[in-house]
């Protein structure tokens, strides 16, 4: 272990006790999770980052079984914003102020253009792609959608 290693875990550990941070385990991931707390909540609220979200509560016999798609969803936002596309709505604010049908994992805003992005952790059937891809047609809404979906590598890549 690295002394960069301790730092953080060091780091993290007050940030648990002092409530900013919850540790969760995770069965699915077999590793422990950081969710937030009520302290890391009040200080976002504070500043007016919560977007009038309430603090999620991580439960996991609901939500640990979506913990891979959330990492996902995550990694997607992080390489969106390395090539310099900050303005991103998750779907849970686009699920609280729009409460449409469907609902994309995250909106990027390009200089007032929006670009919906979907993620698919698997093949949908050809109806509920024909559906969706009515919905942002007749939604009018977006100037791009973008669908992603990670493949798993082919034996032997």
């Amino acid at each position: 272990s690295t002394k960069e290693g301790n730092t953080a875990h060091r780091r993290l550990r007050r940030l648990v006790r002092e409530g900013y941070l919850k540790k969760e385990w995770s069965r699915y991931i077999s590793e422990n999770l950081y969710t937030l707390g009520k302290q890391g909540y009040q200080l976002l609220k504070e500043r007016n980052l919560h977007h009038g979200l309430e603090l999620y509560q991580f439960r996991p016999d609901r939500d640990d079984k979506y913990v891979d798609h959330h990492i996902k969803v995550t990694n997607i936002r992080l390489l969106f914003r390395a090539l310099g596309l900050e303005k991103w709505t998750s779907e849970r604010i686009l699920r609280e102020r729009d409460r449409s049908e469907f609902v994309p994992v995250g909106v990027l805003d390009l200089r007032g253009d929006k670009i919906a992005i979907e993620y698919e952790n698997g093949l949908k059937s050809r109806e509920r792609y024909i559906r969706r891809f009515k919905f942002y047609a007749d939604a009018n809404v977006f100037i791009l959608v973008i669908f992603v979906q990670f493949m798993k590598s082919p034996p032997g890549m």
